[in-house]
């Protein structure tokens, strides 16, 4: 239409469109970054966050969210997605993760052990290695070699791992296996005559015995058979087993003299040859071993 200096017109005000007292705006939610927190517990971690919300028109909002702050989370990762409306309808979302770590078995290997051996092939050693694990509690540990083998003489390294079924821990011990020495009690103490001016031949029987080796004849000074002289000889033995433990211990032999033996000569008469009498002679001898 043409307008004239006649025409009239209503005042009209603009205002800017986003004037909250004229416009509705949307909300607008404030998000936490992304959490990342170590399990507490089997269940995994309790966590806390803060998520708030404005709106020009409405003022502070509560948001909701599809976990709650304080809420236990799960290992692994969680999406928590948060959505506000205010009163006009308007809605503002977002989203955010939290992740629950899995914490890693912790390991203390026994004491190192030491045990005598109870046979040639050493000794059967019984032990307990366990782990802990904030998820899981205690873990068995596997060995290498396990409790109730048989270990040999002399030290072995035990080495063993727990596992929660992601992370694993390790540590190792020492198995000591002493060689036992071995046992002697030397023969009892011998006497015997003489059976020539050499003295005599003895013999005799000295061994010991080994928890590894069994039966060990002795070393003796004087072995047995040899001929032993007139008087007391003492004989030092030793029994020394496989790994160089020995004992000692020592017996006497006593080669005692034999007493001469005696006949005498038959009664002799023989007539006087004067008026002394007569001479005789006779023979009168001993013998002696």
């Amino acid at each position: 239409f043409t307008a004239d200096s006649t025409s009239v017109f209503p005042n009209i005000t603009i205002h800017p469109a986003d004037n909250p007292q004229f416009c509705n705006t949307p909300p607008v939610l404030t998000m936490p970054a992304n959490i990342t927190t170590p399990a507490t517990s089997g269940a995994g971690a309790v966590v806390e966050f803060e998520v708030t919300a404005t709106d020009a028109q409405d003022g502070p909002l509560t948001p909701a969210c599809t976990a709650v702050s304080g809420l236990t989370f799960a290992l692994g990762e969680t999406t928590v997605e948060c959505s506000v409306k205010d009163s006009g309808g308007m809605t503002d979302t977002g989203s955010f993760t939290v992740t629950v770590t899995n914490n890693a078995p912790q390991f203390t290997p026994p004491d190192n052990i030491t045990v005598p051996a109870t046979s040639a092939a050493g000794a059967t050693v019984l032990f307990t290695a366990t782990g802990t694990d904030i998820e899981k509690g205690s873990i068995d540990a596997v060995c290498v070699p396990a409790s109730g083998a048989t270990f040999a003489i002399g030290s072995t390294q035990v080495n063993c791992t727990v596992s929660d079924g992601q992370l694993t821990d390790s540590g190792s011990f020492t198995v000591t296996v002493t060689n036992n020495a071995p046992t002697f009690t030397p023969p009892a103490d011998i006497t015997v005559a003489a059976t020539s001016a050499a003295g005599a031949v003895v013999t005799f029987v000295a061994s010991g015995s080994d928890i590894e080796d069994g039966v060990i004849a002795a070393a003796c000074t004087r072995p047995s058979g040899d001929t032993f002289a007139l008087g007391t000889t003492t004989l030092l033995c030793t029994v020394t087993d496989s790994h160089g433990a020995s004992v000692s211990g020592s017996f006497t032999i006593l080669v005692t003299n034999n007493g001469p033996t005696f006949t005498p000569p038959a009664n002799i008469t023989t007539p006087a040859t004067s008026p002394a009498g007569a001479a005789v002679t006779f023979t009168a001898t001993g013998s002696d071993i």
